[in-house]
């Protein structure tokens, strides 16, 4: 299973917070949020959700030892699918 579709999973209770960590993915692929403004910015938001953090920090370094500098990631959500858009992360 995909980290996002993990992340929406376990929020499914807390809509609120997937949608806002999905809007943060995205200012960081319109390169308006660093990496690392996106790893303080989801640590904020997952502030109860310690295993999440976790999850998405290792996420992180994989990806910048994977990649050097390249985040892949597709980002679907019900309402997303439904028109048929799919994010990419990619900076």
């Amino acid at each position: 299973m995909q980290l996002v579709e993990h992340i929406k999973m376990r929020l499914q209770d807390e809509n609120h917070l997937y949608i806002y960590f999905l809007f943060i993915l995205n200012l960081y692929r319109m390169g308006k949020l660093s990496a690392n403004e996106v790893h303080k910015n989801v640590a904020d938001l997952f502030q109860d959700h310690h295993d999440l953090i976790t999850e998405f920090t290792n996420f992180l370094s994989q990806c910048h030892a994977n990649s050097i500098g390249t985040i892949t990631l597709a980002m679907n959500t019900q309402a997303h699918q439904q028109k048929g858009e799919v994010f990419s992360l990619k900076r």
